[in-house]
Parts: structure tokens; sequence; C-alpha cells
């Protein structure tokens, strides 16, 4: 159970420094005079959101100017994702905000938990664990369309993927496929390359690609890119709902794909 309470303090603590960081120039704007917030969760972790320096900056403990804003990392998650409103966190208790005696002080205590919400629900989305996520229909429409080289040597390969309405684009090297490859088929730890069977199998593409072709090796050079360009298809359509496999396939591939919470519950209100 420690190492439970550990671990998720872990996942926490980094969800939140990842928020805090990508702060939009708006948010930051908005963060310049905010009142720090104390966010303590389950297990007993407590962290504090401040600006501090002309950025917004983590850290752990309370503080004693803060606002206090008391929940859990499912809450977080829930708000996240808009299953749950911050209304009815409020009114269950789910969400507990220390408003202050008077009138003035939890006027100011609203004001600075409508600044840190952005960074919050940021958060709480970076909590969501990949096999969560929504698989879409048809999963990920996937393609390589363009590769580089940089002054090191290293070949970067841009790929174009799709989801409903949503498209974006993401570079990865060779090094990231093949850890994805590695973590679709045999599960996220692996390390070495042992035959076992595949969740990609049967996920084909419907042009008559060999669903068992191998995975490029690093002294492949005739066709590399082509081999890839076939896995990448192939990796898409593994995460699709209602095949089999497709829940690890998705904790494994999505963050190749830079399928995000916002990208995903998107796509999945097209379909």
């Amino acid at each position: 159970m420690a190492r439970d309470a550990s671990a998720l303090a872990s996942s926490v603590r980094a969800a939140l420094a990842a928020a805090t960081a990508e702060a939009s120039e708006a948010e930051r704007d908005r963060l310049k005079d905010a009142r720090p917030i104390t966010l303590t969760l389950e297990a007993g972790s407590c962290y504090t959101l401040a600006w501090t320096d002309a950025r917004a900056v983590l850290k752990d403990g309370a503080a004693d100017d803060a606002v206090v804003v008391s929940t859990t990392s499912a809450t977080l998650v829930a708000l996240a994702s808009r299953k749950l409103s911050p209304f009815t966190a409020l009114m269950n208790g789910q969400l507990k905000i220390d408003g202050g005696e008077r009138q003035h002080a939890r006027d100011a205590v609203r004001d600075a938990a409508a600044r840190w919400t952005p960074v919050l629900l940021r958060a709480g989305q970076k909590l969501r664990r990949a096999g969560e996520l929504p698989r879409l229909k048809g999963g990920l429409d996937a393609t390589i369309v363009s590769q580089r080289t940089d002054a090191d040597g290293v070949v970067w390969y841009s790929i174009k993927v799709e989801a409903g309405s949503e498209a974006w684009t993401v570079e990865r090297r060779y090094r990231a496929l093949r850890k994805a490859h590695l973590a679709a088929k045999m599960g996220p730890d692996v390390d070495d390359d042992a035959p076992r069977p595949s969740l990609l199998l049967g996920a084909a593409c419907s042009t008559g690609t060999d669903e068992h072709a191998p995975f490029p090796t690093r002294r492949t050079t005739d066709g590399r890119r082509r081999g890839l360009d076939e896995w990448v298809k192939r990796a898409g359509r593994a995460c699709a709902a209602g095949r089999d496999g497709s829940r690890e396939a998705a904790a494994a591939l999505y963050p190749l794909f830079g399928a995000t919470p916002a990208r995903l519950d998107a796509a999945a209100a097209d379909q």
C-alpha cells in the first residue's frame, strides 16, 4: 500500500509540474498577481502552486498565505474529462476550498481558485492513464509523411495522425518507434525482443499489408521508411475500440502518437 501511495504521489507531482510548465501566455498573464494555492490530496500529499520570479512554480508542502484546495486525484481526472462539474464536486464535498470567514476573503479565494483552475485541469488530463482514454471506432489513422536527419545524424520521422475531425503531426525517431513496438507487443516495461504474440496482429491495413511483417531493424536501409510506415498504420488501427487487445495497445501507443486526452475527447465527440 505504501508503495502504491508513493507511486501515486510521484505521478501527481509529475502531472502538476508538467501542467505548470505548460501554462500558456494568457494563463501566465492571469497568474502574475494571483494568490498561491495549496493542493492537498489523498495519502497526505500536499503541493503549492505559486507565481514566483515571473513564472508559475510548483513547491512541495503547504504555504501559509495560500488558498487551500482539498480533493483527490480521481476528482481531478473526472473534472478534466468533464465527467464531473466543479459545482457538483463542490456540492458533494469532492472538492473543498477554504473560503475564509468574510465575504471579501471568500471573493479573493474564488478569484485565486479560478486563476489556477486551467493548470489543475491540465494536471488532471495528464493523470488519466492511456488505457482509460477513449478508444475510437476506427482507431487512429497514422502515416509517415516525411523524414529529416539532424546535425547528429539522427533520422526523425514526421507522422501525421488523424482521429475524427482532429489532425496533428508528431516527430519521432527510430528508437521511440521501436520502444512503442516492444511495449505493444509485450507490455510497457519490456527491454528485449523475445518472441511473443503481438497486440498488433490482426490490425493490418485493408490493402493487404502483411500483418506479420517484422519490425524494421536498425540495419535495414532500403525500405526502412516504407516498413516503418506500414507498422505505423497497423499501430494506429490496433487502438480501435472493440479490437482484441486494443486497451493494452492504446496504453502503449497513444503517447507515441501524441494522442492527448483533449484530442481523443474531441475525436470521440465526433462519433
